[in-house]
């Protein structure tokens, strides 16, 4: 029994280590620009993202009233989602957007799914 207990949490911790991570960005853009360009800078991330290892998906949200996007972006695995955020900081396609982000209030974190409910 202790042998197939040991077994079972050694699986669980290697599942875990290469657990599906979402990288969610919660930003402003810089007062000054339409939502067509925030629009348009915002898409064009995904030149970016998919030439990337382990990128699985992206999804954006807006809420009107803040002016805030709310950017979810599934990988594989944490170390793709930190390799590609290494990269983004440098990459001639990223600047443009990062430029135009209010650095003050930006939320930006990597998160293990920890709870999924359906009806």
């Amino acid at each position: 029994m202790k042998k197939l207990f040991l077994s079972l949490v050694l699986v669980v911790v290697s599942v875990n280590a290469n657990a599906e991570i979402f990288e969610v960005v919660v930003s402003k853009f810089k007062q000054g620009l339409d939502q067509k360009k925030e629009v348009d800078l915002t898409k064009s991330l995904n030149q970016f993202l998919k030439d990337q290892p382990g990128f699985k998906s992206r999804e954006v949200f807006y809420d009107e009233k803040q002016k805030m996007y709310v950017d979810v972006v599934a990988w594989t695995d944490e170390k793709s989602a930190k390799d590609a955020a290494v990269k983004a900081e440098k990459s001639p396609i990223c600047q443009p957007v990062f430029s135009q982000i209010e650095q003050q209030g930006m939320i930006f974190l990597h998160a293990k799914k920890m709870l999924n409910f359906k009806k």
